[in-house]
């Protein structure tokens, strides 16, 4: 029973726990009262003279025991359908509020045409393809062209000396500067939109750029080429998107299938801040402010955590796009995705199961030791024979 362990309740669902507490707390009030009830009004059953004391007493225990029982089962049925009705109330409720205050038109892919302009409309989708022109917008978020990690991974390719095998390489942030930087580096990606991004992007180029660049549609999991590479990379937290135990070892064991003896499989995560990730995120709060894109169009972006998994280590993530057409109304896209986090344990064990084995371990790009309080987990790993 809940009462004595109560879970934190999510804001979907709040009112679960409460119903349990309800059902519960009735019954043993009610169990305890029943005892006492009992007990108090068959007092005269240890002075009945047919019977012996010892008798008398087992009698009064028996009958304080059954009303205790009665008293408890009857609260219990009372605080069942207490909490069942406080459980539809807050359903209606909730409805009514959420219905209130934003009437929107759920357009379940990109094929779907939006068709009113009363609200802004809402897509949701854990895929990137199933935005319109998703590249471009993400492409637009200023902390993804901030981050450090494209100075570090060049950096890699350069000690390597290519080729390299970038999976999860998305619009290219990070494959074209490897490519400027002389370096041929093949690319992989399961989203479709992001890679005509990275080739519209790749289009722009000199010649010589885009002659050391392959891109390919695919998982990285399942991605296979017969060439071995001396460099394998995952930037900016792939392996967070890969929720299940069974998608992390297959997309290890894939890239150590690609790596060249001698080889590194680099790649990071963020380092759990566990305060963070235990405070209430479930609101939308604002990451990027409003700004105009190139093409005029004005762009914001917000984000939530509306339910977290303790037990897979999984953060049910929403990142939501707000764009607004010259001229026309405002689209809300949310894409939905679980962000998974590992600790520096944990994916010591992944590599090991994968045949490889962690021989650098860093908190940031700047090739910083890692601590507690380090932002990143940036592991350079090799052939565990090597």
């Amino acid at each position: 029973m809940r009462f004595f362990g109560r879970r934190r309740p999510t804001p979907e669902s709040w009112y679960e726990p409460r119903r349990h507490d309800l059902t519960t707390g009735i019954a043993v009030v009610a169990g305890v009262i029943g005892a006492f009830y009992a007990g108090a009004t068959r007092w005269e059953v240890l002075s009945d003279p047919d019977y012996s004391f010892a008798w008398s007493f087992a009698k009064y225990e028996a009958i304080v025991g059954f009303g205790a029982v009665a008293f408890a089962a009857a609260g219990a049925a009372i605080g069942w359908v207490s909490g069942e009705l406080w459980e539809r109330w807050h359903r209606r409720r909730r409805a009514k509020r959420e219905a209130a205050a934003a009437p929107m038109l759920v357009v379940p892919s990109h094929e779907s045409q939006v068709t009113s302009h009363a609200a802004p409309a809402v897509q949701t989708s854990a895929s990137y393809d199933s935005i319109p022109r998703f590249g471009e917008l993400y492409d637009a978020i200023p902390a993804y062209g901030a981050r450090k990690d494209m100075a570090f991974y060049v950096d890699c390719a350069r000690r390597t000396g290519g080729p390299v095998l970038e999976l999860g390489c998305g619009t290219g942030r990070v494959l074209l500067p490897i490519a400027r930087a002389g370096i041929s580096i093949t690319g992989v990606d399961g989203s479709r939109l992001m890679l005509d991004r990275c080739r519209e992007k790749l289009a722009a180029e000199p010649e010589e750029v885009r002659a050391r660049v392959s891109l390919h549609l695919a998982d990285g999991a399942e991605f296979s080429t017969t060439g071995k590479f001396p460099l394998v990379i995952a930037p900016f937290r792939v392996l967070q998107q890969l929720a299940t135990v069974e998608h992390q070892l297959a997309f290890l064991k894939n890239a150590a299938r690609h790596l060249a003896p001698g080889g590194w499989l680099v790649f990071d995560v963020f380092n759990p801040y566990f305060r963070a990730l235990t405070a209430d995120r479930s609101q939308e709060a604002s990451d990027t402010p409003e700004f105009t894109l190139p093409d005029g169009r004005k762009l914001k972006r917000t984000y939530r955590v509306p339910n977290v998994r303790w037990i897979d280590q999984v953060s049910e993530t929403e990142l939501i796009y707000y764009v607004t057409e010259p001229g026309a109304g405002t689209q809300r896209y949310v894409q939905g995705f679980e962000m998974r986090w590992y600790t520096r344990a944990e994916l010591e064990h992944l590599l090991a199961r994968a045949g490889l084995r962690a021989t650098a371990v860093y908190g940031d790009f700047d090739r910083s030791a890692l601590t507690d309080v380090s932002p990143e987990l940036v592991f350079r790993a090799e052939h565990a024979g090597a």
